[in-house]
């Protein structure tokens, strides 16, 4: 770098190496520079915004998305970006219409389906969701988190048997994804198959011991099948996790 101080490509590197790295203030100096030396650079612009973003400077990392789509209207990577930073701030109408503008430049894009997806999720519009969790699995049916998520939104619309089948397809993926045995014990209780989703907080509990969630579940389906007895016990077994936990 001392050898080429202006090197565009040098700067731009060396900040994406940073970026990997989780050094994110480094990266968005390095950034800085690059954007001294040619103020109009995509990369820069781009990836400055992602630095942003991990460090929780969403409206600064906007601005930088702005900067890059004044100087090329389409660029997808700033399209995608700039929606991923306003469903951060809960702006999710206006998420979706810059993941649609990116959509109708690469309407094959597994993630930007996931992304408008989980905007829609976020929003409230589950049937809509869905729509989009099905296109993304559609063109990578291991696409794990569509499954998950499309299985919340089924859970949200009462379609508790679908995301079953959702959350089934999740742990054929991934084994050892707790949420999807916990979120799969909720819709079978919400269906009273209570012996059924206390397996599945079991097996939430074993993945991670100080799930207190799913203790707590555990523990009403077993009232409601008429153990109390057995359900005092996984309380008191919680409320001792819950005060170790808070120790620390």
């Amino acid at each position: 770098l001392e050898i080429k101080p202006n090197d565009i490509n040098v700067l731009n590197n060396k900040g994406s190496t940073f970026n990997k790295m989780g050094l994110y203030e480094e990266a968005s100096n390095v950034y800085n520079e690059s954007l001294k030396v040619k103020p109009d650079d995509i990369t820069a612009l781009n990836n400055k915004g992602v630095a942003l973003i991990n460090m929780n400077k969403i409206h600064e990392a906007i601005d930088s998305y702005d900067k890059a789509l004044s100087v090329k209207p389409n660029d997808i990577t700033a399209l995608t970006n700039k929606g991923v930073a306003l469903s951060s701030l809960g702006r999710y109408d206006d998420a979706i219409y810059y993941y649609d503008s990116a959509l109708s430049l690469d309407p094959n894009s597994a993630n930007l389906y996931f992304n408008k997806g989980l905007a829609l999720t976020h929003a409230g519009n589950h049937s809509e969701a869905i729509q989009c969790y099905d296109m993304a699995i559609s063109m990578k049916d291991d696409y794990i988190d569509a499954y998950y998520n499309k299985a919340i939104s089924l859970s949200e619309l009462g379609r508790f048997e679908e995301a079953i089948r959702s959350y089934d397809q999740v742990l054929y993926i991934s084994y050892d994804y707790v949420y999807a045995y916990y979120g799969k014990g909720y819709s079978l209780d919400c269906l009273e198959r209570y012996e059924e989703a206390i397996q599945c907080y079991d097996e939430a509990i074993r993945i991670e011991p100080a799930y207190l969630h799913a203790y707590y579940r555990k523990a009403e389906g077993l009232g409601k099948l008429g153990k109390a007895a057995e359900a005092d016990k996984i309380i008191k077994r919680a409320k001792e996790i819950e005060s170790r936990e808070s120790k620390w």
